[in-house]
């Protein structure tokens, strides 16, 4: 583990605007993790303060996924995808991944019923772990389901949407496999 490292991973052009300044005012090492997107417009769903680390975009009785950069945009369009079947699904961006917010994180668990992580990397040591080890320490009991890459060497070659397909991170698979989960 990294002392005063702050590691950033913004979800849209804005954010990675806004925390070039944050990342300038904080103490110690930082790390921001540019992606070339294309990003899901998600302006709207932001204030002016990026110091949080965390955006609850939108809460969720049933569940609430939890992501990052570019994957935010399409954690929004599964919450989306599942409301059409009376399911309600929240999105939090946490774009700020290390220190976390853990107050607000808190506040967020306590009002749904299960977390999803969503991310575009392998899963063993990912966000989804970090989501557990923080539950862990909070002592709150919440089912986590956990997607992404599953550490296997991939040999095809193709689109970002062509592998999120194969590793079932499209919109649809996840929907579908979220959708199967709360039942």
């Amino acid at each position: 583990t990294l002392t005063n490292f702050t590691f950033w991973c913004p979800s849209s052009f804005q954010i990675a605007a806004s925390l070039i300044h944050e990342a300038y005012k904080e103490k110690g090492q930082n790390c921001i993790w540019f992606d070339r997107g294309p990003f899901y417009p998600l302006g709207e769903h932001y204030d002016e303060d990026f110091s949080k680390g965390v955006n609850v975009i939108k809460s969720g009785h049933d569940a609430i996924i939890v992501s990052f950069g570019i994957m935010v945009g399409e954690a929004f369009k599964i919450s989306a995808a599942l409301k059409k079947f009376d399911i309600d699904v929240g999105v939090i961006d946490l774009y700020r991944l290390k220190p976390l917010n853990k107050s607000l994180l808190l506040e967020a668990f306590k009002k749904t019923k299960r977390i999803v992580t969503l991310e575009e990397h392998t899963v063993s040591g990912g966000l989804g772990a970090v989501v557990c080890e923080f539950l862990s320490e909070s002592d709150l009991l919440l089912p986590v389901k956990m997607f992404g890459i599953q550490g296997i060497f991939r040999h095809e070659v193709g689109s970002r949407d062509f592998l999120r397909r194969l590793d079932g991170l499209d919109v649809q698979s996840v929907a579908e496999k979220i959708r199967s989960w709360l039942k």
